[in-house]
């Protein structure tokens, strides 16, 4: 499992600051970085060896974190939904409306005007817990949210 909840901005930067320091390279984007890659240690962590790699050029080292985080996502995501039978379209939908925060209210909406149909109640708890389970949701504060920036990203993939 690549996903789990991210560090916060402030750990972030720091983890990002740090990792540079002991590189002897000062590194003033950490906030950016953040702004764009979101908290997963993993994916910042690669950006940073990505960015030595090549020669210290932020926007190559951005890029290519982006398309491989991306490319592990959708493959966690479609081994998600193939291992449980899921109905890959329901989680998909969940996920792109709660990229920005969602209530229990808003999912169940976005999903009955995707089918075009009521959905029950169970149905609906059974699809949150699924995702809050395989940690590609996380509840604060009455709301709903994806735990991984990028995953906003991946609406679109093929399984």
């Amino acid at each position: 499992m690549i996903l789990g909840v991210p560090f916060s901005k402030e750990i972030s930067v720091r983890f990002l600051e740090e990792g540079f320091k002991e590189q002897g390279i000062s590194f003033p984007d950490s906030e950016k970085i953040f702004d764009i890659l979101g908290g997963n240690p993993g994916w910042l962590t690669y950006f940073g060896y990505i960015y030595i790699k090549h020669g210290r050029d932020e926007e190559k080292a951005i890029l290519e974190t982006k398309r491989y985080a991306k490319r592990l996502l959708s493959r966690e995501f479609c081994n998600f939904t193939k291992e449980g039978g899921r109905d890959k379209r329901r989680y998909l939908k969940v996920i792109e409306t709660c990229r920005k925060g969602c209530s229990w209210k808003d999912i169940k909406n976005s999903l009955e005007a995707l089918e075009g149909r009521e959905i029950n109640d169970g149905t609906m708890s059974d699809i949150i817990n699924n995702l809050l389970e395989h940690s590609f949701l996380v509840k604060e504060d009455r709301k709903y949210m994806i735990t991984d920036k990028l995953l906003g990203e991946i609406i679109n993939v093929r399984c």
